[in-house]
């Protein structure tokens, strides 16, 4: 039996084209494994960060990340729902999703690169968060991570003042606790308003356990990449500044690709957060 303590997940008000995460904790208090998955999954700007087919152990949960990442000023509703993988499930859990897209009031637009980590290299990474403005003048009061247990933020002397022709440039040290996929939403509030700027890290790996890399590095003359992973399971592909550009799945043979016009670095994620890659498209 699958439970879960919420039916209601509220993100409140985040800006546009910001992104807010949250959690919900399925549990199974069962006597045998459950193989759990999102039977119902949300409509943009909701998102399931995470989605797979989830398997819990008896007295295991699991937490499910949901994204929320409005383009537009206005309120927002859907519903996940979550179900068995492999039979029918009568009485599915359902989870109402809320959330209200708001003006940009903090004044700052902000560029925050996801991190990426090659264990056998390092076990940490270190990124630059840069914060610049268009107005005359932004201060910034306070910034902090919401969690800080896998992201580190390098001590600032506040408040820092911010002007069109002088940026300011804060560090964050990635050092992860284990081999997942890692969110954290760094808070900056200043004398306009309060940013919310969503920091991810990936663990970076040329073949990871149930995945085999068939293709990397795709033909100049063909930006198509293909590679093997598991079967029908999603992918995200992510660019240099943290964007999620295309969501794929694998076939049932585990078998993937992408084609993009764009040249540049890109992250292909797992969204099980067991295997990334990183992909060069040639100009």
């Amino acid at each position: 039996m699958i439970s879960c303590a919420v039916t209601d997940l509220d993100f409140d008000s985040v800006d546009v084209d910001a992104t807010d995460t949250a959690e919900i904790l399925l549990k199974n208090s069962g006597t045998g494994d459950a193989h759990i998955r999102a039977i119902t999954t949300p409509s943009s700007p909701f998102s399931i960060v995470n989605d797979g087919i989830w398997v819990i152990k008896p007295s295991d949960s699991v937490v499910v990340r949901v994204a929320f990442n409005p383009t537009t000023e206005e309120s927002f509703a859907d519903t996940v729902a979550f179900g068995f993988a492999y039979i029918y499930t009568e009485k599915p859990i359902r989870v109402r999703l809320q959330g209200t897209g708001i003006p940009a009031t903090s004044g700052l637009t902000v560029q925050a690169p996801p991190f990426v980590i090659s264990p056998e290299l390092s076990p940490e990474s270190r990124a630059n968060v840069v914060f610049s403005t268009t107005l005359p003048e932004v201060n910034v009061m306070s910034m902090t991570l919401r969690d800080g247990t896998d992201f580190f933020l390098t001590p600032q002397t506040m408040p820092v003042k911010v002007v069109p022709s002088n940026p300011i440039v804060v560090e964050v040290t990635f050092r992860p606790t284990g081999p997942t996929t890692f969110i954290d939403t760094l808070v900056v509030t200043t004398d306009r308003g309060t940013a919310h700027v969503e920091r991810r890290g990936y663990i970076l790996t040329s073949v990871a356990e149930h995945t085999t890399v068939c293709s990397a590095y795709p033909n100049p003359s063909n930006r198509t990449v293909s590679w093997c992973g598991r079967a029908c399971a999603p992918w995200q592909i992510v660019n240099t500044v943290g964007e999620i550009v295309a969501i794929v799945t694998s076939d049932e043979q585990g078998a993937c690709s992408w084609s993009t016009s764009t040249a540049g670095v890109y992250m292909l994620v797992s969204q099980r957060g067991d295997a990334a890659m990183r992909v060069v498209i040639q100009p």
